[in-house]
């Protein structure tokens, strides 16, 4: 009984944490802490790395709460698989994409981008695979893992039409050297989303199923 209070108390202070120092690099980014702001830029809350980061925020405060009172609803195992696949996305695409395309530029390297980026999304997956537990998820719900990655596609150009601006570089097919690159840059995320959602599925019952059968074990040893 004593160790799992113990790692209940873990739980709820790596949480916290996370959820304080992302919460500051989102408010920071947000330029709430300085009088003077970028008129040209857009909006910060418009980025998928923005917005991305806010979910895991809230979702690691809400697991910090529920650690310690474990009578709140537990967090669903597809909406703990959806913002782990979706901090995950933010992560391979910014550094396998948008690093180089945009020349490793040492602001891409500062502690913020380096949070968000590689941090969250690796808290995120520690997380769902190696502390939180739950139903298996089934087959028929990875038709929604798209709906959001869709959603923000139909933002980013109704954004563009009224802005003039694209969000990310490869929405801009100046950028990509023409129509056919940005459509095979955006067939290759839509490929990761999908890919990474069936994996991180797959990934998730069959621990589920090992930790029922080590638990069942137990009972009957």
């Amino acid at each position: 009984m004593e160790k799992v209070k113990k790692r209940q108390v873990w739980v709820t202070i790596v949480c916290f944490a996370m959820f304080a120092i992302t919460a500051y690099f989102l408010l920071e980014a947000m330029d709430l802490f300085s009088e003077e702001f970028d008129k040209e830029m857009l909006p910060v809350i418009v980025y998928y790395t923005i917005q991305t980061n806010i979910f895991a925020a809230i979702w690691a405060l809400y697991i910090a709460i529920w650690a310690l009172a474990p009578k709140l609803k537990r967090v669903s195992s597809f909406l703990s698989m959806l913002v782990t696949l979706y901090i995950s996305v933010t992560g391979v695409v910014y550094w396998l994409m948008l690093v180089p395309m945009l020349g490793f530029d040492a602001k891409l390297f500062s502690l913020s981008n380096i949070w968000m980026h590689a941090v969250t999304p690796i808290f995120a997956i520690v997380m769902f695979f190696a502390i939180l537990h739950g139903s298996k998820i089934g087959a028929k719900k990875l038709v929604l893992v798209v709906v959001y990655p869709l959603m923000y596609l139909v933002f980013a150009y109704i954004l563009r039409a009224a802005s003039g601006a694209y969000i990310y570089p490869f929405f801009d097919p100046a950028a990509m050297r023409g129509g056919f690159g940005v459509a095979l840059v955006l067939l290759v995320i839509a490929t990761l989303f999908i890919g990474l959602g069936a994996a991180y599925r797959l990934a998730w019952n069959k621990r589920n199923n090992q930790h029922k059968v080590v638990c069942e074990q137990s009972v009957n040893v």
